[in-house]
């Protein structure tokens, strides 16, 4: 395998594409200092994946772009292809030819090709591991590489190690290993953490089952005790009830009375109000009235005197608007005399610019012939030159064949000698590993198919157990989900069903059984739906028509109403469905932010029951704020408005309202509510027996997926085709390393011979050409001078004529620059001349307007004295009727003052017979409040009425002691806390919880245990390879130091410590009669041999296809540059040299020579000359 051509376009100096050729042996590049030589080492580095713009000698990856010359345009992309012949299968492929392609755009985006289709820089990568090839291997040596080589960085030193041993493939398993070890025991921590939390909870949920026991017994005595006092008291409360009922009946009759009084004297203050009123009325507008008619007599006496100044104004405007119009015509006068003047002024500059610019027309084209013909002799001295470079390089070319083939004539005649003994033993050799190989190979196929079907195996069983359990977590979410859903939507029915009517009546008449009703017993409140909003304008307008029963039949209500008087239980209304007349829909056109409709309306109730709240509720409209309500009832728009709060307004001045209990209204469209409760747990139910089903299915099918058996058997068969492939390489390398020698020792004997015949003939004929370019190149150099010196006189009469074309263009300028003056003084002339005439033409404008106003201005101030003999008159007549208002007033609000008096004191006892009442209706209300309460109480902590209550009150029974046995077992269920009714099920489940993550661990540890096993075996196979290839470099480096420095010199390799691994790499090395103390020490010429020892003792443990050396024998003197080429041809053989030099031995050394030059500036351009053939 060899490096067969490279092209290059667009890289740096490459401007135009080159392509360069190579065979296998020895190549030099040679030019001159900044030719861009070591651009083509740069470009071999480049398109093998070198990522570091330092290393390439740029600042950014985007500068190896071609940026352009005076002459050139920056180009956009660069691009390098290099091509190996790969007959020995060195590369992973079955190309025969392989060609790796770069680009870079200014962009930034790179593309990368192999045999032009597209890959990733990583495919590239992998194609040369361990082949010696690479950007940063030991196949790339540039001069500042080898002291880096030395005492550098020991990592880069190391690095060229791993390469030979081909370890690095097994330092990227060993990383890629640590890693899936790390996430390993992360995982392992996650599921550890969740062990010990899921087994917290297990721990847990078995105390809370014990605590469940104890809270179920002090429950039930507490209940006991509860139902005993809930009937004590209610029987208690009730009596007091009772006695304050009369009262309060007595005490509303005789207030009844008192508010009618009241009514009759506020109708006679509203109309004497009324009165009252009108009178303000009138006596307000003639006020006004008075007022503007005094504005208007002053106003007219300040425009009277305000005409008067104008006039005045007017005759001193029009004196100095005609002393105007004179001065700007003397001005018209002056400047047309100075117009003429400047006329004359600028005829005769434009004649002298005319003049001077024919003489300028006549510089310019003597220059232009003189410029000319600087050009042709320019032209002709740089082809002269060129010319002349060309041949002297080609004459340089063959003086140094001709030298070079007298010395290999001889090297050849040696060389053929020992071909044929190799050749036996090489074909021998080749024969019985053939044999070894074929068997291996053939059981390749089924390892690669075992190791595809253990991968798919594990990598379905994977994705498919993470499915399952990331649907299993969504399944109890969801569960937990529904069953808060379920819980509160229980409690939200058990709170409704709490809310019932407290009224004894309602009470009798919905628990008892003595009303024969078969119908639902539902109050009108109950039945009423409504938005939340709402609800409490709903309760507070229907008032104690909500407590109504609805029953489908008069004679239903008849027999309820018989039973009430019979027991004495009070009474109640009832609505009956069959006697509820149709009511036409109300009709509301009010349009107003503030109303939110007709009550009737707003509800959501069946049709029968809708005609029953037309009727009952009228005109009545829901509104936001209570100034809506006022407004709308003051004006008798509607009957009554509510509002969010429950307050009401009445058209009649009556409002209703105060504060509300926290439940006030919240029984309204209970039934409603309710029924839509019901219906949402049912599907909450079934949602969640469906959840807890798939939930149960899917936990079976993840445990018995199987992880751990597929990740054994993807192990074996990876470890068996490993060992395989291991084998066939061996032996393949054995086998190549045999052909190679076989192919090459017959080439070579091939080669010897033919060389040997044609190194005579070559030498003979160059000879001939080498006298032909001397003698032409003497002629050349007399015709390059003589041209010179004639380009020297033309340059000299360039710049003469150059120096009088500038005299004239600067007197042009001058010229322009006066005539440019006159002609800015010619327009102002002008623009001052039309604005004196515009400003004369102003000011006759301006008169004409002034006598305009004066005129009117008097025609103004006898109108202003008509209008002001008129005003007076009507000011006397309005002060004249305001002092008949003022009495007709005075004595109405005497009445007003005297019906008043009476109507505060009846207020004052009717706001005392309010209070009192208001007194017993706290009675009533706290005594209410504490009925309810026990209503409440009942239904809430055991969803009981109170009348329901079977209990028993023994004859013994203590209220006190009972309470305090109670407040005694309320402080022993608060000690327990919360109780986990679900504890036993919730216990079983994390039970299982805790097993399925225990297992998981157990997975982990078992996988953490076979990485471990992994890197072990990788570390040891590595460090093997490693210590195999070290003590070979190590007695390779000892030897080629002695053959380099003589048998006195002395070197060595050694490890700093025993990680095999990870060791740094120490050199020691003391050439003859010299003892350093540091590698340091050596000089530039030692240094760089003993580098070369340590690349060649590499080499002759793993070769690379071909080796690049920039520039490496610019520290040796003569005698050690011999060394230097002895040593490369004898590894020419098995590795391709492609050298930079400018070393005169070095290059009659090789075989082909590639010239850089740069004939155009910051344009690289090649020259090859191929020695054993010809020039070319």
């Amino acid at each position: 395998m060899y490096l067969s051509d490279i092209e290059i376009v667009g890289f740096k100096s490459f401007a135009q594409k080159i392509k360069l050729k190579f065979n296998g042996g020895l190549s030099a590049i040679v030019g001159p200092n900044g030719c861009g030589k070591t651009n083509v080492v740069d470009a071999i580095r480049w398109v093998l994946g070198e990522k570091k713009a330092s290393t390439l000698r740029s600042d950014i990856m985007e500068n190896v772009i071609f940026n352009g010359t005076k002459d050139r345009k920056p180009l956009s992309m660069a691009e390098v292809t290099i091509t190996f012949d790969n007959n020995k299968s060195i590369l992973p492929t079955e190309y025969s030819e392989v060609a790796i392609t770069r680009r870079l755009f200014r962009s930034g985006d790179s593309e990368y090709f192999i045999n032009k289709t597209a890959c990733r820089l990583k495919d590239i990568s992998d194609l040369f591991m361990d082949t010696g090839i690479g950007p940063d291997s030991y196949s790339v040596i540039e001069l500042k590489m080898i002291d880096a080589i030395l005492s550098g960085n020991v990592d880069d030193r190391r690095s060229m190690f791993e390469e030979a041993a081909g370890i690095k493939k097994y330092k990227q398993r060993r990383k890629e290993t640590y890693k899936k070890l790390e996430n390993v025991q992360t995982d392992t921590e996650r599921l550890n953490d969740i062990i010990q939390e899921v087994r917290k909870n297990v721990n847990s949920l078995s105390r809370q089952a014990s605590k469940t026991k104890r809270y179920n017994q002090y429950l039930t005595r507490l209940k006991e005790l509860d139902m005993c006092l809930l009937k004590d008291d209610m029987a208690n409360f009730s009596s007091k009830k009772e006695t304050l009922l009369a009262e309060h009946t007595n005490l509303e009759d005789e207030r009844i009375k008192t508010e009618q009084a009241i009514a009759d004297s506020e109708l006679t203050l509203k109309e004497l109000k009324e009165q009252l009123n009108h009178i303000d009325n009138k006596y307000s507008k003639t006020n006004n009235t008075v007022n503007e008619l005094s504005q208007k007599i002053a106003e007219a006496n300040r425009t009277s005197a305000v005409n008067n100044e104008k006039l005045n104004s007017y005759a001193e405007t029009e004196s100095r608007l005609n002393k105007e119009i004179e001065e700007n015509k003397q001005a018209i006068a002056n400047l047309s005399a100075e117009s003429e003047q400047i006329k004359a002024n600028i005829q005769a500059i434009e004649e002298k610019i005319k003049q001077l610019q024919i003489e300028k027309n006549s510089a310019e084209q003597n220059k232009q012939n003189i410029r000319n013909d600087h050009r042709t002799i320019s032209g002709e001295v740089n082809a002269k030159q060129n010319e002349y470079n060309s041949q002297k390089t080609k004459s340089e070319s063959i003086t140094i064949l001709i030298q070079r083939n007298n010395e290999k004539s001889k090297s050849l005649q040696i060389k053929l000698q020992s071909t044929e003994q190799e050749l036996f033993k090489y074909e021998t050799q080749l024969n019985e590993l053939s044999s070894e190989l074929e068997n291996i190979q053939k059981i390749r196929p089924d390892l690669e198919i075992a190791i595809t079907e253990a991968k798919s195996h594990l990598e379905s069983q994977k994705i498919k157990k993470s499915e399952i359990e990331n649907e299993i977590n969504s399944l109890k979410q969801q569960i937990n989900d529904r069953l808060n859903l379920i819980s509160s939507r229980k409690s939200s029915i058990e709170f409704l069903n709490s809310l019932v009517d407290g009224r004894e009546v309602t009470k009798f008449l919905s628990s008892g059984k003595d009303w024969k009703y078969e119908g639902e017993k539902v109050l009108l409140g109950e039945l009423v739906g409504c938005d939340e909003e709402i609800r409490t304008a709903v309760s507070a307008a229907l008032g104690e028509a909500a407590h109504f029963f609805i029953v489908d039949e008069k004679a239903n209500a008849e027999a309820a109403i018989a039973l009430l008087q019979k027991n004495n239980k009070g009474k109640t209304g009832f609505v009956c469905r069959d006697l509820i007349p149709n009511a036409p829909k109300g009709d509301s056109k009010i349009d107003s932010d503030d109303v939110i409709g007709l009550l009737s309306e707003l509800v959501r109730v069946d049709d029968t029951i809708r005609n029953l709240l037309r009727h009952l509720l009228g005109n009545t409209v829901v509104v936001r704020t209570e100034q809506a309500a006022i407004e709308l009832t003051a004006n008798s728009q509607v009957d009554r408005a509510v509002t969010l709060d429950g307050t009401v307004f009445e058209s009649a001045g009556v409002i209703r309202g105060g504060s509300f209990s926290q439940k006030e209204g919240l029984w309204v469209g209970k039934k409603e509510r309710m029924k839509s409760l019901e219906t949402e747990i049912t599907s909450l139910n079934k949602e969640l027996e469906s959840f807890k089903s798939h939930t149960e299915k899917l936990a079976s099918e993840s445990k018995a997926i199987d992880l751990h058996s597929a990740e054994q058997n993807l192990e074996s068969a990876n470890r068996k085709l490993k060992e395989n492939e291991n084998q066939t390489q061996r032996l393949i390398m054995q086998k190549e390393s045999l052909n190679r020698n076989i192919k090459m020792t017959q080439e070579n004997s091939s080669r010897y011979l033919g060389e040997i015949s044609e190194i005579t003939e070559e030498s003979n004929k160059a000879q001939i050409d080498l006298e032909e370019f001397n003698i032409s190149l003497e002629t050349l150099l007399k015709s390059l001078r003589q041209t010179r010196d004639e380009m020297s006189k033309i340059s000299a009469k360039l710049d003469e004529s150059d120096k009088v074309l500038k005299e004239f263009e600067y007197k042009i300028i001058q010229s322009e620059a006066e005539l440019k003056s006159a002609h800015a003084d010619k327009n102002r002339n002008n623009s001052n001349r039309v604005s004196a005439e515009n400003k004369i033409s102003e000011r006759n404008k301006e008169l004409a307007e002034l006598n305009e106003l004066r005129v009117k201005l008097s025609d103004s101030s006898l109108e202003i004295s008509e209008t002001l003999a008129i005003s007076q008159n009507e000011l006397e007549s309005s002060n004249e009727k305001l002092h008949t208002l003022a009495h007709d007033r005075r004595v109405i609000a005497e009445q007003y003052d005297q019906y008043f008096s009476e109507f505060e004191l009846r207020r004052k006892e009717f706001d005392r017979l309010k209070d009192k009442i208001h007194k017993i209706d706290i009675e009533m209300t706290e005594i209410g409040s504490h009925i309810q309460n026990l209503l409440e109480k009942a239904m809430e902590q055991y969803q009981i009425e109170i009348t329901e209550i079977n209990v028993e009150i023994p004859e013994d029974f203590e209220p006190a002691s009972a309470r305090a046995e109670a407040l005694d077992l309320r402080a022993k269920l608060s000690e327990l806390g919360n109780v986990n009714f679900m504890a036993l099920e919730e216990f079983e489940t994390q039970s299982e919880r805790l097993d399925f993550y225990e297992n998981q661990l157990n997975d982990l540890l078992e996988s953490e245990k076979i990485l471990r096993e992994t890197i072990e075996e990788i570390n040891s196979t590595a460090e093997h390879n490693f210590r195999e290839t070290f003590d070979k470099v190590r007695a390779n480096f000892q030897m080629l130091f002695k053959k380099l420095f003589g048998d006195d010199g002395d070197a060595d390799i050694g490890l700093e410590s025993e990680d095999l691994l990870e060791s740094d790499i120490t050199i020691t090395a003391k050439p003859p009669n010299k003892r350093p103390q540091s590698i340091k020490m050596l000089s530039g010429g030692e240094k760089t041999l003993t580098a070369i020892a340590l690349l060649f003792a590499i080499y002759l443990v793993k070769p690379s296809p071909f080796c690049i050396l920039d520039e490496v024998d610019a520290p040796l003197d003569d005698l050690n540059v011999d060394k230097f080429v002895n040593l490369i041809k004898d590894f020419s053989t098995e590795t391709q040299f492609l050298i930079v030099t400018h070393n005169k031995k070095t290059m009659e050394a090789a075989e082909t020579l590639y010239g850089i030059t740069m004939q155009e500036d910051g344009i690289s351009k090649v020259v090859s000359v191929k020695l054993n053939t010809s020039a070319a």
